[in-house]
């Protein structure tokens, strides 16, 4: 990612107070950088490493704030957003790809959000959002459709030759 605006506070150590930086900026570039920052931040333990064998086509920007205090680094604050549109995302090598994915991921070293992102998934519209729960746990829920003829062209099956319409779903995971 290429930052295009880059703040940083850096305190005068000899203040009592002096022991804290804070660095704010943004950047933009690919997503692909993105997904990598996540998966080596403290958030892909709270995820558990869902993003690790994410990938994705297409850019985004990130806003990122650290306060940083220089006596305890272990105890630096991270608060940041990534807002993305007309991506492709890949979730793994089971899930088909989500097509012309939008959306914002909110984030700080305890909890991430995403209060409402879409894409095309399966040839059909899917909304996603996500929030950090009180046990630490992220939720992520999920709902979009899917047509017979997209499962046809899943999967191989006598079943499926006599499906048609399409269907709602809804997934919370």
């Amino acid at each position: 990612m290429k930052p295009s605006k880059l703040v940083a506070d850096v305190p005068d150590l000899d203040a009592p107070q002096g022991e804290v930086m804070s660095i704010t900026g943004q950047a933009a570039g690919p997503t692909t950088e993105f997904l990598r920052f996540v998966s080596a931040s403290p958030v892909s333990a709270r995820i558990g490493g869902f993003t690790e064998d994410m990938r994705a086509e297409g850019s985004g920007t990130l806003d990122l704030k650290l306060v940083m205090p220089l006596r305890h680094v272990v105890d630096t604050a991270v608060d940041g957003a990534f807002r993305f549109s007309a991506n492709r995302l890949w979730l793994g090598t089971v899930l088909p790809v989500l097509e012309q994915a939008g959306g914002t991921v909110r984030f700080s070293a305890e909890d991430l959000s995403i209060p409402q992102a879409q894409a095309r998934f399966l040839g059909e519209p899917l909304r996603l959002s996500a929030q950090t729960g009180k046990d630490g746990a992220v939720r992520f829920d999920a709902s979009g459709g899917v047509s017979a003829a997209a499962l046809r062209a899943l999967a191989e099956g006598a079943a499926l030759d006599h499906l048609s319409g399409r269907a709602d779903w809804r997934a919370q995971i």
